[in-house]
């Protein structure tokens, strides 16, 4: 399982709309808010608290919504209709949290991960 880390604010703020990586995990560090606002499928999201564990559990955020919580430093992000892959991502998260994988958006229409 690859967990992508955005990168930069083109990343950050578009988000699910540009990323190129569906079948994957999205991280958002330093994130307390995500919001699902012109997307059409439904996300799984996960909040992480400051010491790397996990605010309550799996929550869907339905599109054209916003879900937050105040004790988050971060955010895991994934398609719901993964839903055999949410356990694997969080062990993956939990066991890499330094070998996520950079991911960065470029208005000019350029994906990067870099290595």
């Amino acid at each position: 399982m690859i967990i992508y880390k955005a990168q930069g604010f083109s990343a950050r703020f578009l988000g699910w709309h540009v990323f190129p990586f569906t079948a994957q995990v999205l991280y958002f560090p330093q994130c307390k808010a995500v919001h699902s606002f012109g997307l059409k499928r439904p996300l799984a999201i996960l909040f992480i608290d400051k010491t790397s564990k996990a605010i309550g559990s799996w929550q869907c955020l339905k599109p054209n919504r916003i879900l937050f919580s105040w004790q988050a430093e971060g955010v895991l992000e994934m398609d719901w209709g993964l839903r055999s892959k949410r356990h694997r991502a969080w062990v993956a998260f939990q066991q890499g949290q330094n070998t996520f994988k950079p991911w960065r958006y470029s208005y000019f229409g350029q994906t990067h991960c870099d290595k």
